[in-house]
């Protein structure tokens, strides 16, 4: 019964962790991306959020509410010679439907491979939450370096004791009738390796920002790089980014086309590697090797 109830705890922080990783991911992915004279009544929040989750929207004008409209969309019918579905289907939960095809209407994609983000923030986030999980079990592990062999009528009062250092209590209190007679200890001491799972678990984060097109590296890791190391992860941020927003871009020029509109869309933060960034990594490269 106790182990069941162990795992049962396990199982939900394990689930909370993935969850809390999940949406850290997502919030990230959902807001990379700013659009430009985008006609008022269309929801850019809704709009990334789709392309985030199922990788295309529908962009069309409904003539008889005379307003421009980005919603969700089932594409289909015949493809043409470039392998692009022509016909289209938008709905909403609330009830709105309207077939379309490829000349009342342009799908925004979410990247050129017409991919949704999902199966890459659910593959970084599990990554990322078994180091953390890992690291909650070692620290665990370290506030318990002992396994004491009792008699079952100490079970509770030995419990209690190993509740309150678990709780970081400064003052332990036991029962009197607690004799250490009958009690035996093994040493289960393990090693402390919270620092090198925190380096992966952060290895493992910025692994998941380069996949999104976002920049990782802070100032010392800067340091620990070679000039030529830091842009070669510049170029796999960039065109990862380049990606997406290249999608999005070739979505605004249809559009813009049909519809005689001015939208563009462009990266939120443009945080590039500059020259003069490099050159300070370079000159720190060399004091280091002189040393």
């Amino acid at each position: 019964m106790i182990a069941k109830k162990l795992k049962t705890n396990a199982q939900a922080r394990n689930n909370r962790v993935y969850i809390h990783n999940v949406k850290r991911l997502y919030k990230k992915a959902i807001s990379m991306f700013e659009w430009v004279n985008m006609p008022k009544e269309i929801d850019t929040r809704y709009l990334e959020k789709t392309l985030v989750e199922q990788g295309h929207i529908c962009f069309f004008k409904d003539e008889k509410l005379d307003k421009f409209m980005c919603l969700q969309c089932t594409i289909g019918g015949r493809f043409n010679v470039y392998d692009l579905p022509t016909d289209y289907h938008v709905y909403t939960p609330s009830g709105y439907n309207r077939d379309l095809d490829m000349s009342n209407s342009v799908v925004i994609y979410s990247d050129l491979a017409h991919d949704n983000l999902m199966p890459v923030i659910y593959y970084h986030a599990e990554n990322i939450s078994n180091v953390e999980r890992t690291i909650d079990i070692n620290l665990n592990q370290l506030k318990r370096p002992y396994v004491f062999l009792v008699p079952e009528n100490k079970i509770s009062s030995v419990k209690a004791l190993f509740k309150q250092i678990k709780d970081n209590e400064e003052l332990i209190i036991g029962s009197n009738d607690l004799s250490v007679e009958g009690l035996s200890i093994e040493n289960t001491i393990t090693p402390n390796n919270t620092i090198d799972l925190y380096t992966l678990k952060k290895k493992y984060y910025n692994e998941a920002l380069t996949d999104l097109g976002i920049s990782n590296f802070s100032d010392d890791k800067k340091e620990r790089l070679l000039a030529g190391e830091i842009t070669s992860n510049e170029e796999d941020v960039y065109l990862n980014r380049a990606n997406m927003l290249e999608a999005r871009k070739q979505a605004c020029k249809l559009i813009n086309e049909m519809f005689g509109l001015n939208i563009d869309v462009k990266f939120r933060y443009e945080e590039n590697v500059t020259m003069d960034e490099i050159d300070e990594t370079e000159d720190l490269d060399e004091v280091k090797n002189n040393e």
